[in-house]
């Protein structure tokens, strides 16, 4: 089966340790380094959106408001990172959902 960016089994935890442990490439380690980070960053993504959304549900306006800020704060200092390469944008099959069906915008590889 080809791999493709919206298609592919994820590696495990497990896997990546295994890599780390077999594999003492500086460049791998680096990649390795790069996806456990992007997990973390998602996860914390992920608890500040879910904040959103319980804000909205008791109506608390301040809850959103701060949630919000520190969501796009954490994108935006991802954002800066990646440097040039954050101005990239890859459609995916599944980007129609988030962005209301507005895919055709995207710059499409």
């Amino acid at each position: 089966m080809p791999f493709k960016v919206d298609n592919f089994e994820p590696i495990s935890n497990g896997d990546l340790r295994e890599l780390w442990r077999m594999c003492p490439d500086p460049t791998l380690r680096r990649l390795i380094l790069e996806v456990v980070r992007y997990r973390r960053v998602l996860d914390k993504a992920h608890a500040e959106a879910l904040e959103i959304h319980y804000g909205l549900e008791a109506d608390n306006r301040g809850k959103i408001v701060g949630a919000a800020k520190s969501l796009l704060a954490r994108l935006q200092d991802e954002h800066i990172r990646l440097g040039s390469q954050g101005g990239i944008v890859v459609r995916l099959e599944t980007d129609g959902q988030y962005a209301g069906g507005r895919c055709d915008r995207m710059i499409r590889r």
